[in-house]
């Protein structure tokens, strides 16, 4: 059982190691696309600006230029970031963290859906007049002047690329929770196909027990009425002092007689016929049957169930005389309580026994699997058997300080359909 747990365990552990390995490979290549754009457009933005100062480098101090249609702003600053000349959008003022600029800026403003290049540019101071009219200390000037560092401001237009960066993404994140989705369907397949082949193994393997225990029952009654009749025989002819040996000689032929009678009802159709019954007058009427302190509570109005009535009073026997049996002090009377949820009339059966330890609870249900010295271990494979075939279920919990808690899931009759 803890193997089967253990390779479930690293069948998801696979599919996830699955998962987080495709959609890094998606991300990386998304994430490289992405940087493959951008450069792609740092270098057209660039090229686009240097081409645009040289055509216009003649009239760059003229009053009038015609931006291209996806240039936004154009500027020349000086080095502390105070315009020279702008045009289109492009602000007054830059700033002063560009002084120290070397290597060019590139931004993006996803909300005006531009693309914009800050370059340090050495740009040729403009003076007014021809050279020939300018004095000896202007020309030194202006040839010591010409490549002054100053700072290119160049916007453009970049709609397409911010929407083609948004689908990617969008792509990715849509085919990362695809893929989660499959593996989810995946996961959700290979545990409902687990279970029907667990179900379908079990089904194989209670036919063939069942079986073997219908022949098994046959073949025991008949040897145990012949001993019955002999055993009654005897108490007649032999000595009083025998007695207790034909005492006990009776109890093993009445605990076979049990077991075969319980195999019978395990082997057998587990719905019967189902009839409306009122559950609490008929636990109320069963534990008069029973030789214990049975404390008995009803905290509901209605309790119509739909249940074979033979079937229904073998399973709350089985139930009862466990806590019985499992109860370590006969004067704590065993606790029955009696609600409902929405859906279910649950019965719950406390006792303060010894309880069940964790690694058999998975085990109880199980034929013939018992943790007392004389139990058969049918008992709760036959409730389990006739609860399902119900539509009802049956749970089993440790009590905290000691004891069992088991609980009857029987659905409401109106619930049914």
């Amino acid at each position: 059982m803890k193997w089967m747990k253990i390779r479930l365990y690293l069948v998801y552990v696979l599919f996830i190691l699955i998962y987080i390995g495709v959609t890094a490979l998606i991300l990386s290549v998304l994430t490289g696309e992405s940087a493959r754009s951008r450069l792609l457009l740092e270098f057209e933005t660039e090229r686009t600006a240097s081409s645009f100062m040289e055509t216009l480098m003649p009239g760059l101090m003229s009053e009038e230029i015609e931006l291209p249609e996806k240039v936004i702003g154009f500027g020349i600053y000086q080095i502390t970031g105070e315009k020279i000349r702008t045009w289109g959008g492009a602000p007054d003022f830059l700033g002063s963290k560009f002084q120290l600029l070397t290597e060019p800026y590139f931004a993006i403003d996803n909300k005006k859906k531009t693309f914009t290049l800050i370059r340090r540019i050495g740009f040729r101071h403009m003076q007014s007049g021809p050279p020939h009219t300018m004095s000896r200390p202007d020309r030194m000037k202006q040839r010591q002047n010409r490549l002054t560092p100053h700072l290119l401001f160049f916007e453009l237009e970049a709609s397409q690329f911010i929407q083609r960066s948004h689908n990617r993404w969008f792509l990715g994140v849509f085919i990362s929770f695809f893929l989660l989705g499959v593996m989810i369907v995946i996961i959700l397949l290979y545990r409902k196909n687990r279970e029907y082949r667990k179900k379908l193994i079990s089904k194989e393997q209670l036919a063939r027990l069942g079986e073997i225990a219908r022949v098994l029952a046959h073949e025991i009654k008949n040897p145990l009425g012949a001993m019955r009749i002999q055993t009654g025989y005897l108490k007649k002819v032999l000595p009083r002092e025998r007695a207790p040996d034909l005492s006990i000689l009776e109890e093993e032929i009445d605990r076979l007689s049990l077991l075969t009678n319980r195999i019978s009802d395990f082997v057998r159709d587990p719905l019967g016929a189902p009839e409306t019954i009122s559950l609490a007058p008929f636990i109320r009427n069963l534990i008069k049957r029973f030789n214990a302190l049975v404390d008995f509570t009803q905290i509901l109005t209605n309790d119509t169930i739909s249940f074979d009535r033979e079937r229904l009073r073998s399973v709350l026997e089985n139930i009862i005389n466990n806590a019985i049996e499992n109860q370590q002090k006969p004067d704590i009377p065993i606790e029955l309580k009696l609600y409902e949820d929405k859906k279910n009339i649950i019965l719950t059966v406390y006792d303060r026994g010894p309880g069940i330890s964790q690694d058999k609870m998975d085990k109880v249900f199980d034929p013939f699997f018992t943790t007392r010295a004389k139990g058969s271990g049918i008992g709760l494979s036959i409730t389990k058997r006739f609860m399902e075939a119900h539509k009802g279920k049956i749970t089993l919990n440790s009590r905290v300080g000691g004891g069992t808690e088991v609980r009857l899931f029987f659905r409401k009759i109106n619930e049914e359909t």
